[in-house]
């Protein structure tokens, strides 16, 4: 009977742990805000393993809200740069899974939130610079 009680409450944190990682795209995709914090102070050279080149260049937590078909990108901090660049950006909307890829207009880059609420932006300083990753998390 006790292992009947623990599989049940394990299924029920399974479940609501699901239904929350669903919450952040799905929020967003319903035109709400969703706030995002990144995981680490400042950008990496490349994040997909580990933290490899890690810049003195600081990440900062930012608001996204969709805007019609477009997604807004409103920083928390004050890197009103980003807002710009992201102002009238495009998004793609995964089709092989759940996720949303927003590009900026006129440059390189991207946020990819995916179904966790886990995000990645990628960040190009110049069209030459090698690009800069930060991960971190969206609600």
């Amino acid at each position: 009977m006790k292992n009947h009680v623990i599989h049940w409450m394990l299924s029920l944190c399974v479940f609501n742990a699901a239904a929350q990682q669903l919450e952040a795209l799905t929020k967003f995709q319903e035109s709400k805000l969703i706030s995002c914090e990144p995981a680490e102070p400042f950008f990496c050279g490349n994040v997909h393993v580990s933290c490899a080149g890690k810049t003195q260049i600081p990440t900062f937590p930012f608001t996204l809200q969709v805007s019609s078909k477009e997604g807004r990108l409103m920083p928390v901090s004050d890197q009103e740069f980003f807002s710009v660049l992201y102002s009238n950006s495009q998004m793609q909307w995964g089709t092989d899974a759940p996720y949303v890829v927003i590009n900026p207009m006129g440059a390189s880059g991207y946020i990819k939130i995916f179904q966790g609420g886990n995000y990645v932006l990628r960040y190009y300083p110049t069209p030459q610079a090698s690009g800069l990753m930060s991960l971190g998390k969206c609600d």
